[in-house]
């Protein structure tokens, strides 16, 4: 029942992330900046409780090994910090001239 429920919360943040992450490319592209800081939070925090759904899940799952774990985290959090240093760059770039 408890795997069920926290497999399922996972499953729904990785959802919004995709979506965030998505939204993120089109507002990069876009230069909407007033969307940065938002943005920035929203996948910062979805990446947390990603985080934190993702070691419970590992910790109810016997099959579940710590590699499997560490990769997926990984691949995730690596996109999570593309993203946001994207952000970051987009933000602090000024145009001297």
């Amino acid at each position: 029942m408890t795997y069920g429920i926290v497999l399922a919360i996972h499953i729904i943040v990785a959802c919004a992330t995709v979506v965030a992450v998505v939204y993120s490319a089109f507002a990069l592209v876009r230069s909407k900046a007033n969307h940065y800081k938002p943005l920035m939070l929203t996948i910062a925090a979805l990446a947390i409780v990603e985080t934190i759904s993702g070691f419970s899940l590992a910790v109810l799952s016997p099959t579940v090994t710590v590699s499997y774990v560490a990769s997926h985290l990984l691949v995730y959090l690596g996109v999570c910090l593309i993203v946001e240093a994207a952000f970051v760059w987009k933000k602090k770039a000024v145009w001297i001239g």
